[in-house]
């Protein structure tokens, strides 16, 4: 045998060595090429000696919810606890191994917590781990999509998923996230799956939010009734959330919408609904919804809701001041405007925050062009004199003379009111 006939055989055999080798380490899943069916139940390493249990992720899942929940009732101190959980879970999340993902537990905590605010890449690394089975992987792929506000490819992914078949906790976060992605085209689908999210996790973060998004949709579909119910009862278990300052102004842009009778029966039947609370629990709602209306220019809505706070809440409280302030701000620009310049002056300062200052400088301003322009006569009306019938505008015959008179100030005025924060 020359030379190079034994370089070739010496040649043959270690490549057949290799191949050996290569499909041995693949049948093991040491390497992978595409999907093996062995690959995602082999471990190989430190994992394949590791004879401990599954670790568990739902425990601190749990955690992270009730610090929502102390969120949602109004704990704000609890909101550092919370952002702090969000970061040690995902550095959890980022250690679990294979053996860790098979626990189904697992899976369902992951996304719970992706879909409660927590950090995208936990998900994205589950899947890149190809080790969901089919029904893991359609819902981690919307779970992502509707983290990374994809709302139209989630649709898409997980849009007709029967939330009912899933096991907790995931039921209220991914009805919730459900309802969310339909309310613009499937309002009555998403009052549904709000209800569902509710009713699976009461007196939770869940229902806080839920409550704020369902209210709305209520009213436009005109469900009156149903949506007192719960703002009844977001008054009272959510009250003091810091949310619920936008609830209530989004609320104000609902009320606005109905027609001004039913508008009216509405928030007396919410004030009826919640006689037995504490004044103090829900002045912060009327005061809410008053401020957010007379801001939008929704006159008749802030006054009937700043004067419920007026009626019912001692006199020399900060909020009947703030109910003052409202009530003689949203018929300024009428032809009370007289009666309520000494109104607006006699509110007291101490009481107000700043946007509150800027908000009676600009009802005054507006008050006093009115007055100057002639269409009404300065001091025909008694002081405080705002519940004689409904807020009129302007006398037909005077408004050329107050737009003409009162256009800088108006305008200024306008300025000073939209720089309010809602």
């Amino acid at each position: 045998m020359n030379r190079k006939m034994i370089i070739a055989a010496i040649g043959v055999l270690a490549l057949a060595f290799t191949g050996a080798a290569t499909f041995l380490a693949w049948r093991a899943g040491i390497i992978k090429f595409g999907h093996s069916p062995t690959a995602t139940s082999t471990v190989s390493g430190p994992e394949q000696d590791d004879q401990s249990p599954p670790r568990d992720g739902m425990t601190s899942v749990r955690k992270l919810f009730r610090y929502q929940d102390q969120v949602a009732k109004g704990d704000v101190t609890a909101i550092r606890s919370q952002n702090e959980m969000i970061d040690t879970i995902a550095d959890e999340f980022r250690t679990f191994k294979r053996k860790d993902w098979a626990e189904p537990r697992n899976v369902q905590a992951m996304m719970a917590y992706v879909l409660s605010g927590g950090k995208t890449e936990v998900v994205e690394k589950f899947l890149s781990l190809q080790l969901a089975s089919q029904e893991q992987e359609q819902l981690a792929k919307g779970v992502l999509s509707f983290a990374l506000r994809r709302p139209k490819t989630a649709i898409k992914q997980i849009g007709d998923l029967e939330t009912r078949a899933l096991e907790r906790p995931l039921v209220s976060v991914v009805s919730l996230a459900l309802a969310s992605l339909h309310a613009s085209e499937n309002s009555e689908r998403s009052i549904a799956l709000f209800d569902d999210a509710r009713l699976h996790a009461p007196s939770t973060a869940v229902e806080e939010s839920a409550l704020r998004r369902e209210v709305p949709l209520l009213l436009k579909a005109q469900e009156i009734e149903r949506a007192d119910a719960l703002i009844a009862r977001y008054i009272r278990v959510f009250g003091q959330s810091p949310f619920s300052s936008r609830f209530y102004a989004d609320l104000a842009t609902a009320f606005a919408a109905l027609e001004e009778t039913k508008a009216a029966t509405a928030m007396s039947a919410i004030d009826g609904a919640l006689s037995d609370e504490p004044e103090g629990s829900k002045t912060g709602f009327f005061l809410g919804v008053s401020r957010a209306a007379l801001i939008a220019g929704k006159i008749q809505l802030a006054k009937t809701a700043a004067d419920i706070v007026a009626k019912g809440s001692p006199e020399g409280t900060a909020s009947t001041e703030k109910a003052r302030l409202y009530a003689a701000a949203a018929v300024a620009a009428t032809e009370s405007a007289d009666s309520v310049l000494p109104e607006l002056e006699d509110v007291e300062d101490a009481s107000l925050d700043d946007e509150e200052k800027s908000l009676r400088a600009a009802a005054e301003m507006i008050a006093r062009s009115v007055v100057e322009a002639g269409s009404v006569k300065a001091g025909t009306a008694s002081r405080g004199d705002m519940s004689a019938g409904p807020v009129t505008a302007v006398s037909s015959a005077g408004i050329s003379a107050v737009v003409q008179k009162a256009d800088n100030a108006l305008k200024e005025a306008d300025r000073l009111i939209s720089s309010v924060k809602e």
